[in-house]
């Protein structure tokens, strides 16, 4: 484990971390089983991710701890199993600004976890106040078909974009699985995060590894600061 992966492992051991975690993805209600699931990530190694640069490790990080909650599990091998279901999930298709689906033309699509993953050096290098513009707004949601979880969804929601995104586990398409009328029922569970809790995880996340070995070295720039240049 490198000097960045212990600072980012003991980050995420905190109470500090954690009970900020919980305010800033608005889950105080769940705040006892995601804390349950940062300790089973660190036991099992998941965290912090071995990934090299500490911007691309801790975004890795970052979508690793959202699925890890969106699992909706609460024992230790029901956590890990479906955080890796979850992760694993492939792009279905997308829903275009104009109602079009488009289909991955990739031979092996983009995973949840990568694209997720992608999310956060997006809102790292972005311009400061560009949230409050409109800009880098993703909703991510979570759920799962059945009450044991073996058919699993995920959608990112890309506001800024006008663009959402649909990932399965290898069911049927997304958008002609029969499932699709009732896989975002409570009885089945699910995870919603608004763009406003991704702004908060990842400003979190940025202010917590500051001024460390861990730091990822991304001041977004101001207009001011551009003009210096």
């Amino acid at each position: 484990m490198n000097d960045s992966m212990r600072v980012r492992a003991e980050l995420f051991g905190t109470t500090a971390f954690r009970e900020q975690l919980v305010e800033d993805l608005g889950l105080a209600a769940h705040s006892h089983r995601i804390i349950a699931c940062l300790d089973f990530l660190l036991e099992d190694g998941r965290l912090p991710s071995s990934t090299e640069g500490n911007t691309a490790a801790l975004a890795a990080d970052a979508a690793l701890i959202i699925a890890s909650i969106g699992s909706m599990q609460t024992t230790r091998e029901s956590v890990l199993s479906v955080t890796g279901a979850l992760c694993a999930m492939k792009l279905d298709c997308a829903v275009t600004s104009r109602a079009e689906i488009e289909r991955p033309a990739e031979a092996a699509p983009p995973t949840f976890a990568a694209d997720l993953t992608a999310l956060f050096p997006e809102y790292w290098a972005a311009p400061r106040g560009a949230f409050l513009q409109g800009l880098c707004h993703t909703a991510v949601s979570i759920f799962k078909s059945d009450p044991q979880g073996a058919r699993l969804f995920g959608v990112l929601d890309r506001w800024s974009a006008k663009r959402k995104q649909f990932y399965t586990n290898g069911v049927l398409p997304f958008l002609t699985h029969p499932a699709l009328a009732n896989f975002v029922s409570p009885e089945h569970g699910g995870l919603l995060l608004m763009p406003a809790a991704i702004a908060n995880f990842a400003e979190l996340l940025e202010a917590s590894v500051a001024g460390t070995v861990a730091s990822i070295g991304t001041r977004r720039r101001t207009e001011k600061d551009r003009r210096r240049q």
